[in-house]
């Protein structure tokens, strides 16, 4: 992102405190993944990611590198646990301090019921530097074409919000959606409130092609 308007404050004005406009900077992000995973054995799956990471602002830049890893255990044919962490790795240094990379610790489990037409899950993540966060959602399939989603997140502590409208704090960390299958053709929908923002809709087609 370019144009942004670089200001300072010139505390030693006469007037009091100014703020002097100075050239235009520009901000940016990039990052860069590998993953490789496989079958470790007949019901043990791992993988493994490297991420590289540059963050530009103004005339400064810092980069990183951190990895994930994680695996993936088949209890039963329609119970599967697992085990991830992510974010393991060096720290973005601006100027002086540097600052770390969160470390996230993720534990889940998917099973399964109904002839794998309806599949429950369940999520919790463990951030170093928060609060851990719990998730769960269910999807139904109908027919094989038509499949109803509902899940819902909350925080240790309580789902925070910021916003003005009262009304969406009975459903934020809700979350509903479907999806069509067609052929080798995915049509998905997905309804999140996002406090201030009000309701977010996403929509999503992909397909699969040999």
């Amino acid at each position: 992102v370019g144009g942004i308007q670089r200001t300072i404050i010139d505390e030693d004005s006469p007037t009091g405190i100014y703020f002097s406009e100075e050239e235009d900077y520009s901000v940016g992000d990039k990052s860069l993944l590998a993953v490789t995973g496989g079958k470790i054995n007949q019901n043990l799956f791992g993988g493994v990611g490297l991420r590289f990471i540059e963050e530009r602002l103004y005339k400064y830049r810092a980069t990183a590198v951190s990895m994930d890893t994680g695996v993936l255990y088949r209890l039963t044919p329609g119970l599967n646990l697992s085990l991830v962490v992510k974010n393991m790795g060096t720290g973005l240094k601006f100027v002086r301090k540097k600052e770390h990379i969160p470390v996230v610790i993720t534990s889940g489990g998917s099973l399964k019921l109904l002839e794998d037409k309806l599949i429950i899950s369940l999520e919790g993540n463990c951030p170093l530097d928060n609060k851990p966060l719990l998730k769960a959602g269910a999807e139904m399939t109908f027919w094989d074409i038509i499949s109803m989603r509902l899940g819902y997140k909350y925080r240790w502590g309580g789902n925070p919000y910021m916003g003005e409208d009262d009304r969406l704090t009975d459903f934020l960390g809700m979350s509903a959606g479907a999806g069509f299958h067609f052929y080798k053709y995915y049509f998905d929908y997905a309804f999140v409130p996002f406090g201030d923002l009000g309701y977010v809709h996403y929509f999503s087609i992909s397909g699969k092609f040999k």
